[in-house]
């Protein structure tokens, strides 16, 4: 049997031989924090250490880049997505080595942001997040007012840099048994800079359509194994 554990962007995620752990709005890099308001990470350790799982598929990173970032951005209007990004990516894959690096670990891409300019606002206020992060939801509203939100492209553009930076982290790593697998780079249009339309929800974070797509990938991917 194999797991896949996430954030919510892993649901309906299916492929052959597999059990699923949902770590709803779970954040890659709140992973490897020991207070972590979730207790995702203590979730994840005990589910695999009491499982004899063949391989261990992780989907973190989604809440980071469309989420986490912009509340950081909202405490310091300079923030660069970049540096952001590092300390996510650090402290996702040290969760990883720490725990798991005598495992079969795949890290799956993060999937391009889908929520476009107009509802982006209404998804930054979605509940499950505030109470994750007791972010003061009155508060986080009027702050939102008063910064100049990025858009889609600009947000794209950093889950892009999310992915390639995830990518090469793990190659340098050198564990060939942790390894990254592109599930997401499909959906990019280049002549629109951002997701392909088909998978471009608009008003909604999630899209479940192009997880669809994600389970002859990861199938073939497991024939290589």
């Amino acid at each position: 049997m194999n797991l896949i554990v996430g954030d919510s962007h892993s649901n309906s995620l299916q492929f052959d031989n597999y059990t699923h752990l949902l770590c709803s709005a779970g954040s890659a890099k709140g992973l490897n924090n020991p207070n972590s308001i979730s207790g995702y990470n203590n979730l994840i350790i005990n589910n695999i250490n009491n499982n004899n799982y063949k391989h261990l598929f992780f989907l973190f990173g989604g809440v980071d880049v469309d989420f986490s970032f912009i509340h950081n951005l909202l405490k310091n209007p300079e923030l660069d997505y970049k540096k952001f990004n590092k300390t996510v990516i650090d402290n996702y894959l040290q969760f990883i080595i720490n725990n798991f690096r005598d495992k079969s670990v795949i890290i799956l891409s993060v999937g391009l942001p889908v929520l476009d300019d107009e509802h982006l606002t209404t998804g930054l206020l979605n509940g499950h997040i505030n109470t994750l992060e007791s972010v003061d939801l009155e508060k986080f509203k009027n702050d939102l007012l008063h910064v100049d939100l990025p858009n889609i492209f600009k947000r794209t553009e950093i889950t892009l840099h999310f992915n390639r930076k995830l990518k090469q982290k793990i190659s340098n790593l050198n564990l060939p048994n942790i390894t990254f697998l592109d599930i997401t780079s499909f959906t990019y249009d280049a002549s629109l800079t951002r997701i392909h339309d088909k998978f471009f929800t608009r008003y909604d974070h999630h899209n479940n359509f192009r997880n669809t797509f994600f389970t002859e990938i990861i199938n073939n991917f497991l024939k290589t194994i």
